[in-house]
């Protein structure tokens, strides 16, 4: 993904190492919304607060909802 986006791969990689090992999350993946190529990009907003626990799970739902399934692989 950073060399995909070089101009943001400082925060993707301080970001996925703040999830992964302060956070210790398991089983995170990557995905870029961008590579969906839809006409307008949605945003999804999650309203929380930074100290609300949110799983993957729950993330996974969320995008499982909103985006369709005849998304490309």
């Amino acid at each position: 993904m950073c060399a995909r986006y070089p101009k943001h791969a400082q925060g993707l990689f301080q970001t996925y190492n703040d999830i992964m090992f302060v956070q210790q999350w398991v089983d995170v993946d990557v995905l870029d919304m961008a590579a969906l190529s839809r006409p307008e990009p949605r945003k999804i907003v999650v309203p929380c607060s930074l100290s609300e626990n949110l799983s993957i799970k729950w993330y996974s739902t969320l995008v499982t909802l909103r985006i369709p399934s005849n998304r490309p692989q």
